[in-house]
């Protein structure tokens, strides 16, 4: 694989002193795998080249087959998603279920079984901050299985959560939300009658992080990684609903979420983040 996470994998094995093709200015993405032979896994390949270059293979269809050397294969397939303690049967007349490679439906907000609302899957969405928008789907869940007041116009009426389904499974990857994730953690809580200050201040912080992430990503695989080894602090000073959760207990992260001025003394901005970078170089994020 050579998208982040076979990136990532390489990174780590490569550190851990394997060898692997990443190291070589040469990548294998999206291979297929022809046999596998006395230490070496034979394929036929599509490439591309650290430099941006056009791949020198663009299909695997009459490709020829190339080997390499390998003790161990890791195969980073992305997301598929399957459900094997979930018989089909069972979802015959309720409008069936679903579960591939980037895909799992019918669904009403990612979340809910549009047919029977009763069931749901926390955390399918990718490319995201998954505790916060998690933590969201979870609140919501627990809201509308209790028949909370709050949480009363989460699940409009059959029909209509199986035509919004519909137009879901329509989008060619539906669970990958990117930066559409922070509009619907805020539509979750809207439904869920749980949006508040506190909410706003934590997606507010897992944005700036994660917009900080994604600027400081190298675009192709193989480039170098220092932004995995930058440092994170945030900063919470003066906002009475935090420091209330905190009180309670509600929150349990405080190694990285810090109350009062701490190291940056006072500020104007009730929040705030610092980043560390892996040359020692430090900022204050936006």
């Amino acid at each position: 694989g050579a998208a982040d996470t076979g990136a990532d994998t390489g990174a780590d094995t490569r550190a851990a002193g394997t060898a692997n093709t990443a190291s070589s200015g040469e990548l294998w993405r999206a291979p297929a795998l022809v046999r596998l032979e006395a230490g070496r896994a034979v394929f036929c390949p599509r490439k591309i080249r650290r430099s941006g270059a056009a791949p020198a293979t663009e299909g695997v269809a009459g490709c020829s087959e190339e080997s390499v050397a390998c003790d161990a294969l890791v195969l980073c397939t992305g997301y598929a998603y399957s459900f094997p303690f979930l018989r089909a049967e069972t979802f015959s007349n309720i409008g069936g279920l679903v579960a591939a490679r980037g895909k799992v439906s019918p669904l009403h907000l990612h979340l809910f079984h549009a047919g029977a609302p009763g069931l749901s899957f926390v955390g399918l969405p990718h490319s995201v901050v998954p505790f916060p928008l998690m933590d969201a789907q979870a609140t919501l869940v627990a809201r509308v299985l209790a028949d909370d007041a709050r949480a009363a116009t989460a699940l409009p009426p059959r029909e209509e959560r199986l035509r919004l389904a519909a137009e879901l499974d329509a989008l060619t990857d539906p669970l990958h939300l990117g930066n559409a994730q922070w509009g619907y953690v805020r539509e979750l809580a809207r439904l869920g009658g749980f949006s508040d200050a506190w909410l706003e201040l934590r997606l507010k912080l897992a944005q700036t992080l994660y917009n900080d992430v994604s600027a400081h990503r190298p675009n192709k695989p193989g480039s170098p990684d220092a932004y995995r080894r930058a440092q994170y602090e945030l900063y919470i000073t003066d906002v009475p609903p935090a420091q209330a959760l905190l009180a309670a207990g509600e929150h349990s992260s405080e190694t990285d979420v810090r109350l009062g001025t701490d190291a940056l003394g006072a500020c104007d901005a009730p929040e705030r983040a610092r980043v560390r970078r892996a040359d020692g170089s430090e900022e204050e994020l936006p």
